[in-house]
């Protein structure tokens, strides 16, 4: 049986002139391996500063996670369903 992990991509995004005030967000998709993951995210977050290059300033990066194993979700829905009784 082969293991297959999904991968999220969150993108982080500063202005370099208000350091405490970030912003992050996850893609509503996941990638097949990190790999994909790391160029579309690189080329998305290049893409996505260029664009608020000249008009918000706002800087972007990427990161790739793996998504949860199955188990962390089961286990929160027991503990929720324990919660609600």
């Amino acid at each position: 049986m082969e293991l297959f992990v999904p991968v999220m991509l969150f993108f982080v995004g500063w202005h370099p002139n208000q350091p405490g005030e970030t912003d992050i967000q996850r893609l509503e998709f996941l990638f097949a391996s990190a790999a994909e993951c790391e160029e579309a995210g690189a080329k998305m977050a290049k893409e996505m500063t260029q664009a608020a290059n000249g008009k918000s300033g706002v800087r972007y990066e990427h990161r790739c996670m793996s998504a949860p194993a199955l188990t962390e979700y089961e286990s929160v829905w027991q503990n929720h369903l324990k919660s609600t009784k």
